[in-house]
């Protein structure tokens, strides 16, 4: 399920944005590519992400309560000092540049998310006119003829 979901919501957009929207707006078509290796990481990191981690901290609370307040001092072990916003940005870049194999620069992620979603609507928008295109003739039957005559009068005006 996760494949065909990461294909369809992920895949399928960035190919029709490498194959349509990169050439319409004169740019180098890597959306593809990118999107791989976000789901090469994803993959990667899914033992950690999607396992629930139960860890016991008695040892460190222990070896805490040995430490002099000189020793406290040098060797902080309070987890809750750790700033977690500079934490997950250090880890974030630690991904790009380890894992994705990219320099640590991060990019416009508003810019890029909107893109992927703009490519999403455009997708799911020809996939749904493709489907309307189809299954026109087997609706026009099971509907009244005079609903069929006002759906093409509007069609007509548009």
């Amino acid at each position: 399920m996760y494949r065909l979901c990461s294909f369809l919501t992920m895949i399928l957009p960035a190919a029709f944005h490498d194959a349509v929207i990169a050439p319409l707006l004169e740019r180098p078509a890597t959306m593809l590519r990118k999107t791989r290796k976000v789901i090469r990481l994803l993959e990667a990191i899914s033992p950690f992400s999607i396992t629930d981690w139960d860890f016991k901290d008695d040892n460190v609370r222990g070896l805490w309560s040995l430490l002099s307040g000189r020793d406290r001092v040098l060797f902080p072990l309070d987890v809750e000092a750790i700033d977690w916003d500079t934490y997950c940005k250090a880890a974030l870049a630690g991904s790009k540049r380890y894992l994705l194999k990219e320099d640590g620069a991060v990019g416009h992620p508003r810019r890029l998310y909107l893109l992927h979603r703009l490519t999403q609507t455009a997708l799911a928008s020809v996939l749904l006119a493709l489907l309307g295109w189809a299954t026109w003739p087997y609706l026009a039957r099971l509907w009244p003829s005079s609903t069929v005559k006002f759906i093409k009068f509007v069609l007509s005006k548009c």
